[in-house]
């Protein structure tokens, strides 16, 4: 698995349904995802923090899918589908806790079984680098920047993110939650995540940049509504942005908020399944 804990993280663990062909997919799988890994934290890592993961949205340290198909990634399709939860840590004790549960005997490690809101299902691989799955990866704030730092000077001049599950924001001016994103949204979410979390923090100046320069200049996006334990709605699709000012130091900040919303998602309830979201490169 790892050898160090870093301090992010997606995990993909790949799941088998016990009766094959036998599914009836409900329209939501969020809660029970993050309660399983709240479970298992509990069980393998620490009581005490389990609790802690309860604390609000804009705390959380990590998130949770709801129940992923093959589509979902654009793998090659089979004649055997493939179903998927995927777990992230944004620090490093949310890691470690996410890498004890799928340690070898864990009750997220391979060959371990789990009920998700009836629906038993068995664990056949857990990801943790993009060479297993192109949306697991383990990296580190520090990485994040000097990667896109080094390559500032060749970094495209659109950013295309993808909202692959229902995605809903709160709105700063009514209080209320609104489903369609705008650029201030997007990356006034990442960037308040960003400087919870992460050692090496924004300079002042970036949500007026955002305001100022970022434009929305494409969008491909539906409207999902999920209903169940709670009633939500939420925009699902591509979203494309650019700069009106490409040469500022905040662009180059875009960028890597851009590749942090694989870890962080993005808007309300990313843990417990709304959110997910990832660059398009």
């Amino acid at each position: 698995m790892m050898s160090t804990v870093s301090s992010l993280l997606s995990l993909v663990i790949e799941l088998q349904p016990t009766i094959t062909g036998q599914i009836h997919m409900k329209p939501w799988y969020g809660w029970a995802s993050q309660s399983i890994l709240l479970n298992a934290i509990r069980g393998c890592f620490s009581k005490k923090f389990s609790h802690a993961m309860h604390i609000d949205n804009m705390r959380r340290g990590y998130t949770a899918s709801s129940l992923l198909l093959e589509e979902d990634f654009n793998l090659d399709s089979s004649f055997v589908r493939r179903y998927f939860l995927r777990y992230t840590a944004l620090n490093e004790e949310c890691a470690q806790a996410l890498i004890s549960t799928s340690q070898p005997g864990q009750p997220l490690s391979a060959g371990k079984f789990i009920n998700l809101s009836e629906l038993r299902m068995r664990i056949i691989a857990v990801n943790v680098t993009e060479g297993q799955h192109p949306l697991a990866e383990t990296s580190s704030y520090e990485a994040l920047c000097d990667g896109t730092v080094r390559a500032a000077m060749s970094l495209p001049k659109k950013i295309t993110l993808m909202l692959s599950s229902p995605t809903f924001f709160k709105s700063t001016a009514t209080g209320s939650h609104t489903p369609h994103p705008t650029g201030a949204l997007v990356f006034s979410s990442l960037y308040d995540r960003w400087q919870l979390f992460a050692s090496t923090k924004s300079s002042d100046g970036f949500l007026d940049y955002v305001q100022d320069s970022i434009r929305l200049i494409d969008e491909k996006l539906e409207l999902h509504k999920i209903s169940g334990k709670y009633n939500r709605s939420g925009s699902v699709g591509s979203l494309s942005f650019y700069s009106l000012n490409p040469d500022s130091k905040f662009w180059v900040f875009t960028h890597i908020l851009a590749q942090y919303a694989l870890f962080a998602g993005v808007g309300k309830e990313t843990a417990s399944g709304f959110g997910q979201c990832h660059l398009v490169r």
